[in-house]
């Protein structure tokens, strides 16, 4: 049994989402990147209401795709490494995909609303070939990024334009987080929100940008913890994926989430194993949220255009078949495709396409031949006709619970395969093989039923434990204690679960670890609000309140003084433009000496401070700045012959006042530019303007070259410091 996640997205979560922008471009322009690409044009029939005021449309169209993911598994699987058979087998999986979700849908009543089915109208096979060795280049493929998550992988399938379809699906083969299955945007039957059928491609808030997006879109992926899903609950996990475009959330209250003995319907949050009696079915909670979506939908004249705001009816009457969708329905004798290109492409030239000559012949077999490549694997390409059975053509490879088969030379499908004997252990010995299929539980050799076990650790609610049939307050039993199962096994710990298995009575999953893992439908964000604003944490954190009321006056106080502390930290050590405020303190010097930060520090007008400063020896001044990055190479000063100053820094010329002021940025500026005024006061004596200034500096330096003696680190920052304020315009 499969127990895993699958989720809806609301619209409002475009906004949060981190997706690199990709190529809008439309299917249609990208032939070579999506060789199996099928369109059948809209029929022209006009649609009537009935009683309700509803249309009587019923049919929803599909674009089914498959990525390069998808394509190596089946390729290395059941494709056997044969292109063609490979693309069949996907063929082959969209087609037994949408008839399980049309037995589901059409035999259910939506208040009044029944015959709701699906037909695929195109479908996409990406290849190996489709993603280029550059990630993202491709024109056609969008899902060529390896590492990507789920919700981003649904966006990258709603960036194209989907608007001709009423729903467009892909297919993987990718092992999300935390087990997830599938993902759908939800829809709701206001008609200013979006998402869900029938949906169109337009543009969405983005943060700051508009982004266009197709949200009639959902994923799903058939691998879960590096096992491949069962065909039943990918199957039930497309039906629940479409039941959230439809305008269902997952089921609540609790009388839509029965759990056992019939099990839980079709829009639990988690996946089912899809044996018990509910599995198949929409609960009565899903069916009012899924009728009320498709009243607002139904309403709309489907031959209207497009009013923005409103909703879109994009359903169809139902048509027998659709020619051109690489799919082989009733009334059709093949289809390789929509045109001759597409057929060619495919190896087969044994079927007219939907574009045929006349279009009297479209999906029929050309004159001498017996069949199609698209009818089944046993159909050779080259002859159009049967492969004979003694050319021992295996057709389907060998399973758990199934052997292999070869073509019989009758037909061009392959021949259903024997079952192995029924009892045959399978899914590492926690099922066992009935009829041909992996479905039984092991707990049945001994004519017990499987139970949860949903008390102890969460290790211990991922063994696999039985019960005695029939009998409700029968105790459930942990595998390594029932003596019978014992040689199935050989850990002490008894037969544990596989990874994605339910447990905890359908209120959880195990995880890789084998360890029990709550469901949470809600996503992190709910978790977190209903850890802190439960009920049961507030009313605690009122009663603490009250009975230490001091430690909340002290905490209260407390956290004053370090709001005080930070304020005033920040406000000493922030650089001001007002002249008249004291250049800010250096970090280190306050860590040094703390108390600084409690004194109240002079401006400039303050003379007594610069007093103080020229009676101190020179030696005691606190002359600090940042080592410059390539070493304490020596600093020299020269002046060319047309007056141009520049720096000599380790053998390397600084020659304009870019670089200059790029030498300035790697010390601290304010502090610079503080002793730059005291030293200026001290050598010079008064404040200058900036002629003085350059003209002071120009002495400076050639009195320097004149001696050979280069000034040291200190002095050349300072006086750079104040060529680079006199060379701007400060008044220094």
């Amino acid at each position: 049994m499969k127990q895993v996640q699958r989720s809806a997205v609301n619209v409002a979560d475009t906004t949060t989402t981190t997706v690199r922008p990709l190529d809008g471009q439309s299917l249609m322009e990208t032939r070579r990147s999506e060789p199996w690409r099928m369109y059948m044009p809209e029929g022209g029939q006009r649609s009537r209401r009935n009683s309700d005021n509803l249309y009587d449309v019923r049919t929803c169209t599909v674009y089914m795709q498959a990525d390069q993911k998808l394509w190596q598994f089946v390729y290395s699987h059941e494709g056997q490494r044969d292109e063609e058979r490979t693309r069949n087998e996907i063929l082959s999986l969209f087609n037994n995909h949408i008839k399980a979700v049309n037995a589901i849908y059409e035999n259910t009543n939506f208040n009044g609303i029944s015959g709701i089915n699906f037909v695929v109208q195109r479908t996409t096979i990406f290849d190996n070939r489709s993603c280029p060795s550059v990630v993202n280049s491709s024109d056609g493929n969008p899902f060529c990024e390896e590492n990507v998550d789920v919700s981003n992988y649904l966006n990258l399938n709603s960036i194209k334009n989907h608007s001709l379809f009423c729903l467009a699906y892909a297919l993987t083969y990718r092992d999300f987080v935390g087990g997830t299955l599938g993902l759908a945007w939800v829809a709701s039957r206001q008609p200013n929100t979006s998402g869900g059928i029938c949906e169109v491609y337009k543009p969405y808030s983005e943060g700051t940008r508009k982004v266009r997006r197709s949200l009639n879109t959902g994923i799903i992926t058939l691998v879960n913890y590096h096992n491949r899903v069962p065909p039943k609950v990918s199957q039930l996990t497309l039906a629940h994926e479409i039941g959230h475009n439809f305008g269902s959330p997952h089921d609540y209250p609790s009388h839509c989430q029965p759990g056992l003995p019939d099990g839980n319907y079709i829009m639990f949050a988690s996946a089912t194993s899809g044996d018990k009696v509910n599995n198949g079915k929409f609960s009565i909670c899903s069916i009012n949220n899924i009728s009320l979506v498709l009243r607002e939908v139904l309403k709309q004249n489907p031959n209207a255009p497009y009013s923005s705001g409103a909703k879109r009816n994009c359903f169809k009457r139902r048509e027998t078949s659709f020619c051109g969708n690489a799919l082989v329905e009733d009334g059709e004798q093949c289809d390789c495709g929509f045109d001759m290109a597409e057929c060619e492409q495919r190896g087969d030239r044994c079927c007219y396409p939907h574009m045929s000559p006349g279009g009297t012949t479209m999906c029929t077999r050309k004159e001498g031949s017996e069949c199609s490549p698209s009818e089944g694997v046993c159909c050779s390409p080259s002859t159009c006709h049967f492969v004979a059975a003694d050319d021992h053509v295996q057709c389907r490879v060998v399973t758990e619970c199934s052997l292999e088969q070869f073509c019989n030379g009758k037909q061009a499908s392959c021949p259903p395969s024997y079952p192995k004997k029924d009892g045959t252990l399978c899914q590492n010995n926690t099922k066992i093989c009935d009829n041909g299929t992996c479905s039984k539980s092991v707990c049945s050799i001994i004519n017990m039923e499987e139970c949860f076990i949903n008390s102890g650790t969460p290790e211990d609610q991922c063994i696999l434990a039985c019960k005695k049939r029939y009998d409700i307050n029968a105790r459930c039993i942990p595998s390594y204690e029932i003596e019978e199962l014992r040689p199935h096994f050989l850990s002490k710990r008894g037969i544990l679960l596989r990874p994605g298995s339910p447990c905890n009575d359908y209120r959880g999953y195990c995880d890789i670890f084998r360890k029990c893992r709550s469901v949470d439908a809600n996503g992190p964000l709910a978790r977190l609000k209903n850890l802190f604003f439960n009920h049961e944490t507030l009313k605690t954190l009122s009663q603490w309140v009250q009975e230490k009321w001091w430690a909340t006056v002290l905490m209260g106080i407390g956290l004053l003084l370090v709001m005080a502390l930070f304020i005033r930290c920040c406000a000493v050590h922030t650089p001001s433009t007002n002249p008249r405020k004291p250049p800010a303190h250096s970090i280190y010097e306050t860590l040094r000496h703390p108390s600084t930060l409690l004194r109240s520090t002079p401006t400039h007008s303050q003379t007594g401070r610069s007093r103080q400063y020229e009676q101190q020896p020179r030696h005691q001044r606190h002359y600090r700045h940042r080592r410059h990055s390539e070493g304490d190479g020596a600093l020299g000063i020269k002046l060319t012959n047309r007056n141009h100053l520049e720096l000599i820094l380790t053998g390397r010329q600084i020659s304009n006042m870019q670089e200059v002021k790029s030498f300035i940025v790697s010390h601290p500026y304010n502090e610079l530019r503080s002793k730059g005024h005291q030293f200026c006061r001290q050598n010079w004596g008064q404040w200058m303007t900036k002629s003085a200034v350059t003209s002071k500096l120009f002495e400076s330096y050639r009195e320097a070259a004149r001696r050979k003696n280069p000034l040291s680190k200190k002095d050349i920052s300072i006086l750079a410091q104040l060529f680079h304020d006199a060379l701007n315009g400060y008044a220094v």
